[in-house]
């Protein structure tokens, strides 16, 4: 994935995702800022380049995010429902077990 020949692609295609997981538009000084701070040098046609290509790329759809978040959040309240529905289950499992053959007339 990262070699020499592709570096500045895996940089900038990295430091994209990281600017927009953190919901910041990608431009030329964002990518400069991240790239520097990680003292990665690419070529400089890179930050005029990547953020006019990322404009046309969804980057949320690319990598699955809005759809794993979504999923997150429904497995979570699924769970929690589970949860719930197992312990009303056992209280009236308890409640049933209890009564049995401790009639009024035994």
């Amino acid at each position: 994935m990262w070699n020499q020949n592709n570096k500045s692609e895996v940089a900038c295609i990295l430091a994209g995702i990281i600017l927009n997981e953190n919901k910041i538009k990608i431009t030329d000084e964002n990518l400069k800022k991240i790239l520097n701070n990680l003292t990665i040098k690419i070529e400089k046609y890179w930050f005029f380049l990547f953020p006019k290509l990322s404009d046309k790329i969804n980057f949320d759809e690319v990598l699955g995010i809005s759809i794993s978040e979504k999923t997150c959040g429904n497995l979570e309240t699924k769970i929690k429902k589970e949860e719930k529905e197992e312990e009303k289950e056992s209280i009236l499992q308890k409640d049933s077990e209890e009564d049995m053959g401790f009639g009024l007339f035994d």
